[in-house]
């Protein structure tokens, strides 16, 4: 999400914090909100709270991002309530249909 990360060339090139190279914190800021806003970036993976869906996961990244658009109104009508009473048991129903490590991650 707008992190860069140190040339190919350097020696411990992997995705550690001390290998970002420094970025203007209000631009880098705004850049992630408008990833999350325009849903090209989804958080919230079931096996690390930290993990967020975009679009090189080709199976769920798509049907994740339709629910908030085309059932909860996303971005312009978007129904906040509905969402947090169902979002829990949406997401566990997608998982459970499109991953089958996920059923035994919550049994």
């Amino acid at each position: 999400m707008g992190l860069g990360y140190l040339p190919p060339e350097h020696e411990n090139r992997d995705n550690k914090y001390p290998n970002l190279y420094p970025h203007h914190a209000p631009t880098s800021l705004a850049d992630c909100i408008i990833k999350l806003k325009s849903l090209d970036v989804i958080p919230g993976g079931y096996k690390d709270p930290r993990y967020l869906w975009d679009k090189h996961d080709e199976e769920m990244y798509p049907r994740i991002k339709k629910i908030p658009q085309k059932q909860y109104g996303w971005p312009y009508d978007f129904r906040e309530a509905e969402w947090k009473a169902d979002a829990k048991d949406t997401f566990k129903r997608i998982c459970l249909q499109f991953d089958p490590d996920y059923r035994a991650s919550i049994m």
